[in-house]
């Protein structure tokens, strides 16, 4: 799945592993930490935390691609 080949680049490309600074969450699976401070969604997984959190406040910055 792209979202996690592009988490796994960018943890690659940053000298860390996933889920420390770099975090993902598909419909199975998750990989995301206290210490993670990018993280990958799908759309999916999105819009089911806007179901319990309408304004993403967890979030600072929303990259939609």
């Amino acid at each position: 799945m792209a979202t996690i080949a592009l988490a796994n680049r960018v943890a690659e490309e940053t000298n860390n592993k996933i889920a420390e600074l770099v975090g993902f969450q598909v419909r199975h699976e998750r990989r995301d930490s206290e210490s993670t401070l990018i993280k990958y969604l799908t759309d999916g997984i999105l819009l089911n935390e806007m179901s319990s959190d309408y304004l993403l406040k967890t979030y600072s910055v929303i990259v939609i691609d």
